[in-house]
């Protein structure tokens, strides 16, 4: 394999931490899930355990961000990774792909109405609008996709695919 990093890059329940599991189970790489991080840098720095929804509720929009940039630095300079980035990642300010160096970044699409149902199924975001969260979705799923298509060298759908084959499928791309 060619690269030391592959970095998974999609939208709110896409199937990033999954396939990121399974990736790294494949490939011997280590998993570091940005949303993770940012609850074990939140914990290290205040003290309390909460979710990123939490956070993302007592910190605001910037603080949020800025957990998520220490969280980017981290996972950026680690080599042997399957990186799981969050849906916001790229739209960070501090983000940028260059940082990732010798990384395949992949994209993992899957249908609107397919991630609508998922996420609505786990509760929706602190940020959607609870009258319309398919309006919130819409508007923020249309101002993200061009993001995860621009720093994306592949793109694998996953909108009704088995997470093995997905896998699969990413694994045969890394090593043509």
């Amino acid at each position: 394999m060619k690269f030391n990093k592959v970095v998974l890059t999609g939208f709110k329940h896409c199937g990033k931490s999954l396939i990121g599991s399974l990736l790294a189970d494949k490939t011997g790489f280590r998993l570091l899930d940005i949303d993770s991080l940012i609850v074990e840098n939140y914990f290290n720095a205040h003290g309390g355990r909460m979710g990123v929804r939490e956070i993302y509720t007592t910190l605001g929009k910037s603080g949020f961000e800025k957990l998520e940039a220490d969280a980017l630095a981290q996972a950026s300079g680690s080599d042997n990774s399957v990186i799981s980035l969050g849906g916001g990642s790229p739209i960070n300010e501090a983000f940028s792909k260059q940082d990732f160096e010798n990384a395949l970044f992949v994209y993992l699409s899957v249908e609107p109405d397919v991630l609508f149902e998922r996420i609505e199924k786990n509760g929706f975001p602190p940020f959607y609008n609870a009258d319309n969260p398919r309006k919130s979705f819409d508007e923020l799923f249309h101002e993200r996709m061009p993001y995860y298509e621009k720093i994306a060298d592949i793109r694998v759908d996953n909108s009704s695919r088995e997470p093995e084959e997905v896998t699969s499928e990413i694994l045969e791309r890394l090593d043509s």
